[in-house]
Formats: C-alpha cells, structure tokens, sequence
C-alpha cells in the first residue's frame, strides 16, 4: 500500500506501547511512505509534523514505531488499528476553480473496517480534487468532503454507494453544502481513517442499542410547521456552548459539555415526560441525533421521537433554498 503516488500516511497512538523494531534502507526512505508518530514530544498536540527525520549513521537501520492496542476514553479522535489506522495523500490536480462541500454519514454494520477502508480508497483516490476526511468502523461511516463539482460529485457518490458494504444514501442523500472557490481553506489532503466509532458516545457497555431504530427524520418543512405546536418538546442535543450560539424557539438544551454527558441529562429531563409525547431532537448535522434518538425509543421508552433531516445545517439550506418563508424559528447563529 506504501506507493509513491499515494505519499500514504500512517499514524498510531501509544495507550499501550509495543516497540517494534523495523529493519530500514536507503530506498526505504524514498519510498513515499511517510510514518508519522502521535503523542510525539516534538510539539504540544501530540502530533510530530511531516516525515520521520533520516536516522543517523549510529541507528541507520532501525526505526522505532509505537503501535497502539488502544484508545483513552478522553481522546475521541484518535484511531485505532495500529499504524494501518490511515490512509492519506494530497489532492491530485484538477483545472476545476470550484469545490462542492459535502458531508454524510450512515449506521450500519462494517464487519472488516480496515477492508471497506482500503477499498474506498483505492476507489476514490484517483478523483481530481478530492479532499477531506472520512472515518470508518465497525457502526459505520463518517465522511466530510471537498470535491470539484460535476463529473467529479458524481464519481465519488458513485463509488461509495458501489465500493463500501452498503449504500450510505439508501435512505438519507448527502448534505451538500456550499460551492467555494477552489482557493477557499478547506482540507489539506484526503483521508480514509479506521476508528473504534464513527461517533464515540459513552454510553454504558450494558445498554445495546439499535442505531437503524432512531426515529424518522423530519425534513426542515415539516420540522419548521410541528415544532411551533403547543405540545412539542424540542431537545437541543448539542452541548452548552453550541447552544449559546443559537436555539430553536422554546427548545430545551441539554446543558452537556460533552457528548458523553447526554445521556444522565437525557435521564433528568424526560424523568416526568410521558412516554407517547412527541419528543423533537435536534444537532448540528444530525449524527449525534441518530444515537439520541435510539436512546430515548430504546433505553427510555419514548415511541414517538423525532429527528431534525442535516440538523440546523439542513435547516438553514432549506431557509436560504425558500425566501419566500416569513421567519425562521432558529434565533441566533
């Protein structure tokens, strides 16, 4: 996998360190193969930038690499996997001026994370332009992305409703954000990464929950009319500084610092709510409402939870899409 033209990345994370020592030549480090460390001392993120530095005449021959056999519970970023964990290159050149901006994302089982990994990216690798970063694991997919529009859009939904082990639009399209300038600050590179969760939630081992099981998505029409009625509880799923910025009318924020918090507050707030109530949740981009939702209909016994379709993004697209639509029930940024 370590090809030139892919200048491929590898990145792992000493929890539990295993030294492993490596035989390495000249032609090694020309290679393209760029091996980089995290949690490395060489500056305050953890992260050590670019290419290991060529060993000197002493230790030419061995590179020492720590591979992870775990992640901290705090550090919910980090992949796992070993240094197999990504897979990386730079955009390749493409005469486009524009970029479409894109995310998606789909629960659903990944039986081999590191297989629909390595075969996404042999499929998507070669489309001028893209760039940004997607995560796989074993409950399914993540991706936020950057590519030229046109041919180039549609070869890379193309390619991930064929390569991966399901079509992650079957039943929710991706969110399609704006078009920028091509020389608009977006990602740096392309990046395909394994991790323990698309999303890591911290709820108890104990409690199983079915990630298809959340609640129907309501689009922004529909959310807009429904939420303005008497008996709806709206719940903003976000954490206490999102919900700062701005809030639908009337809807009680879950007062979170976290996401891993959500859960005793959902507990708190819903203790005296009956259980056929109409419960509205909401997010940013309506990931984290997925693993709300299946809380409340599955742990919490809620039967009628409903979910806001790209959260407030998808609600501010819709707004800009109709002017024609006297006032937003969404105050602030």
């Amino acid at each position: 996998e370590g090809s030139p033209e892919a200048d491929i990345e590898m990145f792992a994370k000493p929890t539990r360190q295993v030294l492993l020592f490596l035989p390495l030549t000249f032609a090694s480090w020309n290679s393209g193969v760029a091996f980089r460390h995290l949690r490395s001392p060489r500056n305050r993120h953890g992260y050590f930038h670019g290419p290991l530095s060529r060993p000197n005449s002493r230790h030419r021959h061995l590179v020492k690499l720590c591979f992870s056999t775990g992640i901290e519970e705090d550090d919910p970023g980090f992949p796992t996997g070993g240094a197999a964990a990504v897979l990386s290159q730079k955009p390749l050149h493409s005469d486009s001026k524009q970029l479409q901006m894109l995310s998606f994302y789909h629960f659903q089982e990944v039986k081999d994370p590191l297989r629909a990994r390595n075969e996404l990216f042999a499929a998507i690798r070669k489309i001028p332009g893209l760039r940004g970063t997607v995560y796989l694991a074993h409950e399914g997919i993540n991706a936020q992305m950057a590519v030229p529009p046109g041919n180039d859009l549609d070869s890379l939904l193309d390619a991930c409703s064929t390569v991966l082990p399901f079509d992650p639009f079957a039943q929710n399209p991706p969110n399609l954000g704006q078009i920028v300038d091509v020389t608009t600050p977006t990602f740096n590179r392309l990046i395909v990464r394994v991790r323990d969760y698309i999303l890591r939630d911290g709820i108890p081992d104990e409690i199983s929950l079915d990630w298809t099981d959340a609640g129907p998505e309501y689009h922004p029409s529909d959310w807009h009319e429904h939420i303005q009625k008497e008996d709806a509880l709206v719940l903003d799923c976000r954490n206490s500084y999102e919900s700062e910025q701005g809030t639908f009318s009337g809807a009680v924020p879950l007062g979170t610092q976290n996401f891993q918090e959500s859960w005793e507050a959902l507990d708190k707030i819903t203790a005296e709510i009956p259980r056929d109530a109409p419960v509205y949740i909401y997010c940013t981009g309506g990931i984290r409402c997925v693993k709300t939702g299946a809380y409340l209909k599955q742990n919490l016994g809620f039967s009628n939870v409903r979910r806001l379709q790209h959260g407030i993004i998808g609600y501010e697209k819709w707004l800009e899409e109709n002017p024609e639509i006297a006032s937003s029930v969404f105050s602030g940024e």
